[in-house]
This record gives structure tokens, C-alpha cells and sequence, in this order.
């Protein structure tokens, strides 16, 4: 019962970080519209939350937990080369949206 509660612990303070990076981005991105970028941003974030929970619920209950969070790690590790292509043209992409 520990490990579980160490890495629920090292994750929250990790996704902090990850707020404040976004939000910071967000202001850069929209310096005239700050606070709407900033309240888009929490409103998405807040309906992804109550949709995957909706979601973890039925698949709970159709194939169990295990199978449910293996394949929540197989979408997880589906979503590294996105992450990847998103460091490698990133940056490109975002000088030709600005211009």
C-alpha cells in the first residue's frame, strides 16, 4: 500500500510543474487575452477529468481493473512518438503560426 501512495505522492508534485508550465505558455501565447486562455484551459481541463472518470467507470466494470489500467498504460505508451513529433517540429510550428 506504500509504493502506490509514494508515487501518487511524486506525481502530484510533478504535475504541478507541468500546470505552471502550461500556464506561463498560455500567457506567452495570448499576452492580450491572458485570463481567457487561462479559464479555456481550466474549463478543458476540468471536462477531461469528469469524462475520463465516466469513462474508467464503465471500463471497470465491463473487463475489471486490471485489464482496464493495462490498457491505460498501452494508450499512455501510444502517446510517446506524438510526443515526439512534438519536441522535433514543435518549435517550427509554432514560429510559422506566429508569423
Amino acid at each position: 500500500m506504500a509504493v502506490p501512495l509514494v508515487i501518487q505522492f511524486f506525481i502530484g508534485l510533478s504535475i504541478q510543474g507541468v500546470f505552471t508550465a502550461l500556464s506561463t505558455l498560455l500567457v506567452d501565447i495570448h499576452p492580450n487575452a491572458s485570463t481567457t486562455a487561462q479559464a479555456a484551459s481550466n474549463l478543458v481541463r476540468a471536462e477531461l477529468a469528469a469524462g475520463g472518470l465516466a469513462v474508467l467507470d464503465v471500463i471497470l466494470r465491463g473487463v475489471g481493473a486490471g485489464w482496464t489500467f493495462v490498457l491505460f498504460a498501452v494508450f499512455g505508451l501510444l502517446s510517446i512518438p506524438w510526443l515526439y513529433l512534438l519536441e522535433m517540429k514543435g518549435l517550427r510550428w509554432r514560429h510559422s503560426a506566429s508569423s
